[in-house]
Parts: structure tokens; C-alpha cells; sequence
């Protein structure tokens, strides 16, 4: 089991000792479709490592983390869609268009810069970088544990 197996395998069990339960993953017959939208929408190919966790989990939220799903939906006005959320964010201002938003919580947000080509953590208010990732999935384990805290 990957560590962001027994992450994900840990959060489950957390929110079952509360009868609560994680998104089901994105079902095969949804990939191909998901995989077109995203390389329209953002220009670029989507990353295999968030992929393979929509796969798991298709979005996740826990302790004010959320981890944007493959489809846009809201739950009392909280937006759950990575399109949605990307919208929104490119709306706020121009030069977030250089980035792909993954994941927020109330102090950061998660990105792929797709003018540096690299995954940062950013300070949700000044924008600046607080850590830098070298692919997704060491991006998506800092997130995990984040929600785990």
C-alpha cells in the first residue's frame, strides 16, 4: 500500500468512528471524459497522480481541507469542482490563470504553476510560495496529512 493508501485508508477510518464516509472514486467509464475536459479547460495533460487519487476519492474534505473532485457541485454554497473552483479563482484575478488550483484550505492553497512547471503550496492571502513539491503526489500526501491534523 502507497503512503497516500494508507493516508487516504487512515481519514477513512477516522470518519467512520463518526458514521461518515469518503466520495467514492471516479468511475472507469467517467476517465476517458474527465482526462478530454481537463486538457481543454486547462491546456495541459492532467497529472496522473491526481488521476489515480480521484480514482480512490473522487474530491475529499476534511478538517477545513478540500480536495477538489472531477465534477462541479456545491453543498451550502461551499464549491467541491476543480472547474468551478478554477473559475472562481481566475475570476478573483488574471495571474491566478497561471495555476492549477488542486486543493484550499482557509490559510493555503494547492497548485500545479504551470509557469514554473512545478506543485507549490501558497499562502491563500499573499500568494507567496510557502513550499514547493516535485510532482502531485508529494503535494497530495502534504494535503493528506494536513487533513489529518
Amino acid at each position: 500500500m502507497s503512503s497516500i493508501e494508507t493516508l487516504i485508508a487512515e481519514i477513512k477510518n477516522d470518519r467512520g468512528e463518526f458514521g461518515l464516509s469518503i466520495p467514492q472514486g471516479l468511475d472507469n467509464k467517467d476517465v476517458d471524459s474527465f482526462r478530454i475536459k481537463f486538457k481543454e479547460y486547462f491546456k495541459t495533460s492532467l497529472d496522473d497522480g491526481y488521476l489515480e487519487f480521484l480514482k480512490i476519492c473522487n474530491g475529499l474534505e476534511e478538517n477545513g481541507v478540500i480536495i477538489y473532485s472531477s465534477n462541479d457541485f456545491d453543498v451550502n454554497n461551499v464549491l467541491y469542482g476543480i472547474f468551478e473552483n478554477n473559475e472562481v479563482w481566475y475570476d478573483q484575478d488574471k495571474e491566478n490563470r497561471r495555476y492549477i488550483f488542486f486543493a484550499e484550505s482557509g490559510q493555503y492553497t494547492f497548485v500545479f504553476n504551470k509557469t514554473e512547471m512545478n506543485f507549490e503550496l501558497l499562502d491563500r492571502y499573499s500568494g507567496d510560495v510557502v513550499e514547493v513539491f516535485d510532482s502531485f503526489n508529494k503535494m497530495l500526501e502534504r494535503i493528506l496529512k494536513l487533513m489529518l491534523t
